[in-house]
């Protein structure tokens, strides 16, 4: 391989790895937002009496449900969306050091046949 082919190779891998934080970025904000939607909406369940009629929208319909449930269900989802949220931060720390390997190794073989000086 040359190292033309080389540097449009790295170049490549470089953007589409820039294209991935990014995605994950935007899964991490959208992630972020429900997670408030579903804290705030605990907290304002949490001020109702347990025996206060709760309904649960299910389609177009309403269904009744226990306001333990709901809460039960919200704390699960919270969990769950929290572990995502972990997730995706991870995956993207790993995509940004890899990018940033790719690019010190573009630098590496552009010093090496002199485009660049240090």
């Amino acid at each position: 391989m040359s190292a033309r082919e080389a540097i449009i190779e790295l170049q490549t891998q470089i953007q589409d790895h820039n294209q991935v934080i990014i995605h994950l970025r935007q899964k991490i904000q959208l992630e972020l937002r429900e997670l408030k939607k579903e804290q705030l909406t605990l907290s304002e369940l949490s001020t109702l009496d347990d025996s206060t009629s709760s309904f649960k929208a299910v389609g177009k319909t309403f269904i009744a449900i226990s306001t333990t449930t709901i809460k039960k269900e919200l704390s699960d989802k919270t969990i769950e969306r929290e572990k995502e949220i972990k997730n995706l931060t991870q995956q993207a720390e790993y995509t940004q050091k890899k990018a940033k390997e790719l690019e010190n190794n573009l630098k590496d073989i552009l010093r090496a046949i002199g485009a660049i000086k240090v």
